[in-house]
């Protein structure tokens, strides 16, 4: 009975090209967005999900005396953190203060750049492609790219061990190369220098002081440690160690997975905008199908009175259209997969920086 019911169904949607045309074209289009705005909305929901033991992992926020709150301490604190605090595993700054151009032969790029230190790779779990994250800041003029900045410098081929010089003066080795880090990671790395070519700038070091602030700092706790027993280690660092005008400061250790909520408002009004519109654009697309089934019923009464005359019941009918409305539904949704894996994904993987479907050879 099905496989009539099937026949039956491709002959009538084949007899109404137009009718059929038209409602698969604008279902395809209503499906392929909202698999766009769903895998935007994934991204937001697995942010970080390639770190391991997350929640051992926190950041430091500096709240001052007027209540305000930021994501940065004094330079120095972290050094003592990491004398003074058992319940500390591993700590590391991330700091930003120049990008300097790379070259290599007759490449020359320039790229986002960090500064940090031998902890980072305790802290931050991100896996190696070439090298090992042991060694990758052993020696001070070394250098660790992304898998994507150092395809731009030195092609397919394993950089590690080459040299590079840094604007025009300063030689750098190449002890990593970092896989394929997600676009929903909190940290991104793309060129990693250690802190010591940094702390040996005579305009860091100025500032890097117990006054000012501007440090960037993360830690990954030992297991079962209390967060409020640090703060409290924390605060005796602060009234020991900060400068006067800061010694009312208070620091705190924030979860890393709360990271993302650091912009709230904007991600917040992005995110349920984006599930509206997904929501919205499937309202339609089903307001679309139930009209034009509607308007094609018209035209198609006498062959259900037909069908009824000759003993069809009312069941076999309601079969008979939704079969129909399935192959429909089915093409849409083929039709739709095509469109956002050749059009709507690269422009995701575009806007993100992600490699979303691609399939990895080698």
């Amino acid at each position: 009975m099905f496989k009539t019911y099937l026949k039956t169904a491709i002959r009538q949607l084949g007899r109404n090209r137009l009718f059929s045309i038209v409602n698969i074209i604008g279902l395809s289009t209503g499906f392929a967005s909202i698999m766009a705005l769903t895998l935007l909305v994934y991204q937001h929901f697995t942010a970080d999900a390639n770190q391991v033991d997350i929640d051992q992992m926190y950041y430091l926020k500096t709240k001052s005396a007027d209540g305000n709150t930021y994501t940065q301490t004094t330079y120095p604190l972290l050094g003592e953190i990491v004398k003074k605090c058992p319940e500390v595993e591993a700590a590391t700054h991330i700091q930003q203060w120049y990008y300097p151009w790379l070259k290599y032969n007759n490449k020359e790029i320039q790229e986002t750049t960090a500064f940090g230190d031998t902890g980072f790779f305790k802290v931050f779990q991100f896996p190696f492609k070439y090298g090992s994250p042991a060694s990758a800041f052993k020696d001070k003029y070394s250098v660790v790219f992304s898998e994507e900045v150092a395809k731009k410098l030195f092609g397919n081929v394993n950089p590690v061990g080459k040299v590079i010089t840094a604007d025009d003066t300063l030689q750098l080795t190449v002890t990593g190369v970092l896989e394929h880090v997600p676009s929903n990671s909190s940290i991104q790395p793309f060129v990693l220098l250690p802190t010591a070519i940094l702390e040996g700038n005579p305009d860091f070091r100025n500032g890097a002081n117990w006054y000012n602030t501007f440090a960037s700092n993360y830690l990954r706790l030992q297991k079962n440690a209390s967060p409020r027993k640090l703060e409290a280690e924390m605060a005796a660092i602060v009234q020991n160690d900060y400068a006067p005008e800061q010694k009312s400061s208070k620091i705190l250790a924030v979860p890393f997975s709360k990271i993302t909520d650091e912009n709230a408002s904007l991600t917040s009004v992005i995110i349920k905008g984006a599930v509206g519109a997904g929501i919205f654009i499937l309202l339609i697309v089903l307001v679309n199908l139930i009209n034009l089934n509607t308007a094609g019923m018209y035209s198609r009464a006498k062959e259900v009175a037909v069908k009824q005359m000759i003993g069809g019941r009312k069941k076999n009918i309601v079969w008979q259209f939704c079969i129909e409305n399935g192959l429909i539904v089915f093409a849409s949704l083929l039709l739709a997969w095509l469109l956002f894996s050749a059009i709507l994904l690269p422009a995701v993987n575009n806007i993100t920086k992600d490699k979303f479907g691609a399939i990895e050879t080698g």
